[in-house]
């Protein structure tokens, strides 16, 4: 298995500084710089429709939606407190990025915050029982770790993620697969002024801090971070309680439809 401080090379990475790669970045950013809340509403409008059509909570997960916030409680302060004790141990994260950097608490470990297959290794179901589990790091998170174990709908997780952007930090324009799915779940564990989620078409979405929302990544997205203060976030997958998932999809959807389109 490839360990994720060597072999930086065969990794494409960016992170070391690229003046002209970064005017790419900004001027994308740049021209998608505000929320396009009327684009965003329409969208709803007609995922809503269906649903209330259907009563399928698939026609709100395998929709064009670009993002669904979830309405849940979670102790976000405590975790962030919790993230931002660790970022020394931070790695790396994937290519066309700078200063684009990753800690997993369950994972192949603290420092492998790719899939199995940047290191080597055919992801199954085999090797996901065999070598992944919460990481060193997760005892030093006690109150992430019990709100995940606990409080947030799921029966089993593949990977959990601190995501971390440093001032001056950017992640290009890309996405991450082409099918049309909320399936990526992001939080905010803070959200500095000065720092963009573009998705594509979209615009800067509107994010707090203890926002959580599911994301459809099938779009092109990009983050730019021009803010004195680290932005830290984290991605949760693994399989999740359907029952819990659903009643909290369908009253995520009624909120935003209150929001954006009455």
């Amino acid at each position: 298995m490839k360990h994720p401080y060597f072999d930086l090379d065969d990794q494409d990475t960016l992170q070391e500084y690229d003046e002209d790669f970064a005017k790419e970045v900004r001027e994308y950013v740049i021209n998608q710089h505000s929320f396009k809340r009327e684009f965003y509403a329409d969208t709803l409008k007609s995922v809503f429709n269906k649903y209330l059509k259907s009563k399928d909570v698939k026609d709100i997960i395998l929709s064009p939606l670009p993002f669904l916030k979830i309405q849940t409680p979670m102790p976000f302060h405590e975790i962030y407190d919790e993230a931002a004790r660790l970022l020394p141990f931070f790695v790396s994260h994937r290519a066309n990025a700078y200063k684009w950097k990753s800690l997993c608490l369950w994972g192949l470990s603290h420092a492998h915050t790719g899939v199995p297959e940047d290191y080597g290794m055919i992801e199954s179901d085999e090797l996901e029982d065999e070598y992944m589990d919460w990481t060193d790091m997760a005892k030093f998170c006690p109150t992430t770790k019990d709100w995940l174990e606990n409080k947030f709908g799921f029966r089993s997780f593949t990977r959990v993620r601190f995501m971390l952007i440093q001032p001056g930090g950017y992640i290009a324009p890309h996405n991450d697969h082409e099918r049309r799915e909320l399936v990526a779940i992001n939080i905010a564990l803070n959200q500095p002024a000065n720092c963009d989620f573009i998705i594509n078409t979209y615009g800067s979405i509107p994010i707090d801090p203890g926002d959580i929302f599911l994301f459809n990544n099938s779009y092109d997205h990009a983050i730019l971070n021009e803010s004195s203060v680290p932005r830290i976030h984290m991605i949760v997958y693994g399989g999740r309680h359907s029952g819990w998932w659903k009643e909290r999809i369908v009253s995520s959807l009624i909120h935003a439809h209150n929001v954006y389109v009455k």
